[in-house]
């Protein structure tokens, strides 16, 4: 009975605790993807009403060509960009931008000019506090720059044209000059045709950028359970960032996520992708993994972020034998608890049965000395229990009845 009540409390708290702890566990992921995603949010949302802002204030007149080097200066420096201007497709290719120039450890502000008709870009350094020209015409290049022969003008208008999207977010980039961006581009269109009626004649587009380094950052400092790390990624495989070393990083370089080195999660997420049907567009709740490449069992909890066309996916990953190192300890405690119990009640039950039998034995010597009227050798004794002092008490006076009647009981 004592085994069996031990072993229903050992298996009680057994289930209960890891209950507990997968609740705990759940809930800091999911706690850990609310942060992601509100501050992606954040980050992601502002730069599109930028956006989508200087292309409606282009398209209704309110700036013109003239204005765009003292109207974008103030959103490229407040809003914290890499990159914010416009480029044109038509009459002729031209652009008017504000970006990052220079190297990664030697970054500075030009305003990035290629005036109608002009094959190539001229750019003027300007201060970063007060937009002000510091060297005009620090670079004149003639290399022919056409914005609609770009990437970023033809995934947007693949966009528009597949999906009537007028406004996208981009997939990162390799700034010429700078870093790896992500950027937001809404289509502008001829401001005189739609004051006139309305109709929308397309001309070209505003872009803003923001560099990857700003979320990678934010990612890293985010804390799992033991050695858990997060990483997030396009459905194309092109890692943003991640908590442990992604390469991307550095803003030089867009990495696939199969080729992340570190803790061999590359090889990890190679393994989660064929398991889950060669595809990320569709993911799981969790997923439980022995890693083929260390034997080590993971739990990888996968979360869509989607903003507009955008769509990233958040894999956080644990370590199982970190998630149950606390089910194993308070299972271990139990474990050693139960047996503590098991051998007190035993030895409990083995010293009662001594106290207890011991009395008797003593009454059954009596008795057997009683039987041959040894009357003279009977002794008497005392108990903790009240039953068996009463026995010895009426033993004593049995006896001595019997001493008072033994000269009339005849000898056998």
């Amino acid at each position: 009975m004592i085994l069996s009540g031990c072993l229903l409390v050992w298996l009680s708290s057994y289930l209960v605790t890891e209950k507990a702890i997968n609740d705990l566990s759940t809930k800091l992921i999911n706690e850990s993807g609310r942060k992601i995603i509100t501050y992606l949010d954040g980050v992601m949302t502002p730069i599109a009403k930028l956006t989508k802002t200087m292309a409606r204030e282009y398209t209704t007149g309110v700036v013109t060509i003239p204005m765009f080097r003292n109207y974008l200066f103030p959103k490229f420096v407040e809003f914290r960009t890499t990159g914010c201007g416009f480029f044109f497709s038509v009459p002729l290719p031209s652009r008017y931008t504000y970006t990052i120039s220079g190297t990664t450890s030697n970054p500075f502000p030009v305003f990035a000019y290629q005036p109608y008709g002009y094959p190539g870009t001229i750019r003027d350094i300007v201060n970063i506090t007060t937009g002000d020209i510091v060297k005009v015409n620090s670079t004149v290049d003639l290399t022919p720059y056409v914005p609609a022969k770009q990437d970023f003008f033809i995934y947007t208008l693949k966009n528009y044209y597949e999906k009537g999207l007028e406004g996208v977010y981009g997939e990162p980039y390799k700034v010429l000059g700078s870093t790896v961006a992500i950027y937001y581009s809404q289509l502008m269109y001829d401001p005189e045709i739609y004051k006139l009626n309305k109709t929308k004649s397309l001309v070209g587009l505003a872009k803003v950028n923001l560099s990857l380094e700003t979320i990678v950052n934010f990612l890293s400092k985010i804390e799992l359970l033991g050695r858990g790390y997060v990483l997030v990624a396009q459905d194309n495989f092109i890692v943003i960032g991640g908590s442990i070393d992604t390469i991307s990083g550095d803003g030089l370089n867009s990495t696939n996520i199969f080729d992340v080195k570190s803790r061999n999660a590359g090889s990890l997420m190679k393994q989660f992708y064929e398991l889950n049907n060669r595809t990320f567009s569709i993911l799981p709740s969790v997923m439980k993994i022995v890693g083929e490449s260390d034997g080590v069992s993971y739990i990888i909890t996968p979360y869509k972020y989607v903003l507009e066309n955008m769509q990233w996916n958040i894999f956080f990953v644990l370590y199982e034998s970190e998630v149950t190192e606390a089910l194993i300890l308070t299972t271990s405690i139990s474990i050693g608890v139960t047996v503590g119990i098991i051998v007190l009640g035993i030895v409990g039950s083995f010293v009662t049965g001594l106290v207890v039998s011991r009395p008797m034995k003593f009454l059954e010597k009596q008795f057997e000395r009683i039987k041959v009227l040894d009357l003279g050798s009977v002794s008497n004794n005392s108990s903790m229990f009240r039953e068996v002092n009463s026995i010895f008490n009426n033993l004593k006076n049995t006896v001595e009845w019997l001493a008072e009647i033994k000269t009339f009981i005849p000898q056998s």
